[in-house]
């Protein structure tokens, strides 16, 4: 679809293009370093707008050829209220609201696909308890067959709720430890490695000794 994207910004036109690309960080590497090509000799006439709830994935050099306009998170009363349009389970609103830390986006697409919301749960779950580890491969069999979009999703919920309910994470090298492993995992999926196998490596790999505390 880049390569499709970057082809139509070749065409000419009288007024110029606007290309826009949504959730830009699930851009796989092949595709980051086409558009990258493309933003370092941009045609003509020629808006490109990426958009991202996740700066951080995106390669750095992609970024430092960008102009950055921050848009403020909702407030989490205002998911509340949104969510509370579409639903009456009230535990339900607000763990939701948690997760999504302000992004009615987020908000939207779990409460379409909820299987994604669980799974994290049930992996961070299996991970902080340090029991029943042959859960995780159950999971990571389900995660597989998600396009990689929502895998995406599923280590984001994962790093969202890990941060907010470990005790593990005592200090800044620890957290460290752990966002080198989530960004990992992250930078596996762009390249296009099995899902299945990116979900057991990255629980193998928080659970061996040393992987989050000496």
């Amino acid at each position: 679809q880049i390569r499709e994207a970057i082809s139509f910004l070749s065409l000419k036109s009288l007024k110029g293009k606007v290309l826009i690309i949504e959730k830009a960080e699930n851009l796989n590497t092949e595709s980051a370093n086409a558009l990258l090509k493309t933003l370092e000799e941009p045609p003509s006439n020629t808006l490109i707008i990426l958009t991202t709830s996740n700066q951080n994935q995106l390669l750095p050099t992609i970024v430092s050829r960008l102009k950055k306009i921050r848009f403020r998170k909702l407030s989490h009363q205002d998911v509340v209220d949104i969510l509370s349009l579409k639903l009456s389970d009230e535990k339900k609103i607000k763990e939701l609201a948690d997760i999504s830390d302000g992004s009615l986006c987020i908000a939207s697409t779990l409460l379409k696909k909820e299987d994604i919301y669980v799974w994290a749960k049930d992996f961070v779950g299996i991970l902080i308890n340090k029991k029943h580890p042959e859960g995780i491969f159950s999971i990571a069999a389900k995660i597989d067959k998600m396009d990689t979009e929502d895998v995406n999703l599923f280590f984001d919920i994962i790093f969202k709720f890990y941060i907010k309910h470990s005790k593990d994470l005592k200090d800044i090298d620890s957290y460290q430890k752990f966002l080198n492993q989530y960004r990992l995992a992250i930078t596996s999926l762009r390249k296009g490695v099995k899902k299945k196998l990116i979900v057991e490596s990255f629980y193998i790999r928080l659970t061996q000794k040393g992987a989050l505390y000496e």
